[in-house]
Formats: C-alpha cells, structure tokens, sequence
C-alpha cells in the first residue's frame, strides 16, 4: 500500500492530508475485491477528478489502471483471465452497513474540501480586491494634480508721521486733506510706486491719467481698501467704471467727468 500511498502523493502533489487517507483507505479494503480498473475507477474516479481539474477522464482512469496494477500486480500479466473464485463469502448487508458508517465520514470530507475551496475563492477575491485599490491609488498618484494659479496681490507700505498718529490715537485729527508720505505700493514682484507722496486737498476734484499698468488703479483700492492709511474720519468709496474705447484722449476723458466745466 505504501507505492500506492507515494503514487497518489507523486500524481496528485496538492491532494489534501483526509482526502488521500480516504482514497488510500478505499483502495486498501478493496484490493482483494477489485477484478478490473474500472471498478477503481468507480470507487475513487470522481474523487480523484475533483482534486485535479487539470486531468482528464482519461487521465484519471489511466492513473486507475496504475492503482489497481500496484495492488494487484498479477492483474497486470493476466490482464482480463478468467474471474478469481473468492475465498470467503460476501455478505452485502453487512457492506450495507459499513457503508452507512462511513457516509458522515465522507460526506465531512466533502464538506471540508468544499469549505476550504470556498476560502480560497475568498482569498483570490480579497487578493484581487488588493490589487485592483493598489492600481487605482497609483492612477491617483501618477495624476498631476494642476494647483491652481496663484493670484498676485498688491501690496503697500508706507511711513506714518507720528504727530499724526498721536492725534489719530486721541481722537483730535481733523484734517479735511489727505496726505500720504513717502509710500511704496508693488504688484508682485513688481514695483509700481516706490518713495511716493500724495496729497489731496479738500474740495479739489482729481484725476490719475497714465498708460496701462502703471498703477493707478492699483493706487486708489489701495487707499479705499485702507492698506495705505489716511485720516480715519474720512471714508473713501472706491467706484470701477468701464468706458467704451474710442479716439478720445484720456486726458479729454477725465476733463469730461467734470460736468460743471463742461456745463
């Protein structure tokens, strides 16, 4: 029994430790009642085919025929002779009743494999799983993010008089013009004003009249939005107005807003 036991072993290298003990327990009661390799076949075919998907029918029932020529070597020369006389009765009930006992042997047996080839279903599911996340998350690195674009803001500043802030800190400033001293104002890293002074007086009208980019409008929300300060009981509303492009000059633009002059 043991080259039938290094057979199965060597033929079937996955077979499971209960399995190969069933088949080798099946063999061994049944050696001295098999007369051909189909009767093998019967007994341990259908098991011998679910450990090995691989194996054909015909494989199987070939590895039968080397089952039964390992038990029965004389099978091997007599091939089909004639039927061997048994030497003892054989008592079906009583086989009845063996096979009985076995059937929830066997049946855990299946249950067990069924069971483990469940589990290894799972396994290959989560290993699947695993490695369909560890594709997407390197999708997701390879992925540039584009950052958005940094907007570039004015900045300014300035040198405040400190008779001015003394006034400003007690209340008593009560200038009607604004002044702004020795200030720089800078976009970006460009620098638009830088060591200016402005001075508006009270009840004069103002115009800023120069080429795109120089500042001026950058300049006056500047003032409005109090990052260059002024007298702080004056309020500056800062008003953004397209005009439609023509032939006119700007400085003719400007003059134009003056409606008393123009009147």
């Amino acid at each position: 029994m043991g080259t039938c036991s290094e057979y199965i072993k060597n033929v079937f290298p996955s077979i499971d430790d209960d399995l190969k003990q069933y088949v080798e327990g099946v063999l061994e009661n049944g050696a001295e009642d098999f007369e051909d390799s189909e009767e093998v076949y019967e007994a341990v075919g259908e098991v011998l085919q679910e450990i090995s998907s691989d194996k054909t029918e015909e494989d199987i029932r070939n590895i039968c025929n080397e089952l039964l020529n390992m038990l029965k070597p004389s099978k091997k020369k007599e091939n089909n002779g004639p039927m061997k006389v048994l030497n003892a009765p054989i008592h079906l009930g009583s086989m009845v009743d063996n096979l009985e006992s076995n059937i929830g042997d066997i049946k855990s047996i299946w249950v067990m494999q069924r069971d483990d080839s469940l589990k290894v279903d799972a396994k290959k599911l989560e290993k699947a799983q695993a490695k369909l996340q560890e594709k997407q998350d390197k999708r997701t690195k390879d992925v540039k993010t584009v950052a958005p674009p940094k907007l570039q803001t004015a900045t300014a500043s300035q040198v405040t008089s400190k008779k001015e802030s003394k006034l400003e800190s007690k209340g008593n400033n009560r200038t009607q013009d604004i002044r702004i001293e020795n200030f720089d104002v800078a976009y970006g890293d460009r620098v638009l004003l830088q060591g200016a002074d402005l001075t508006l007086a009270f009840g004069r009208r103002y115009g800023l009249v120069g080429r795109n980019g120089l500042g001026k409008s950058t300049l006056l929300r500047m003032i409005s939005g109090g990052q260059l300060r002024i007298p702080s009981h004056i309020s500056i509303l800062h008003v953004e107005q397209e005009v439609t492009g023509d032939d006119t000059l700007a400085l003719n633009s400007v003059l134009e807003c003056d409606t008393v002059r123009q009147g």
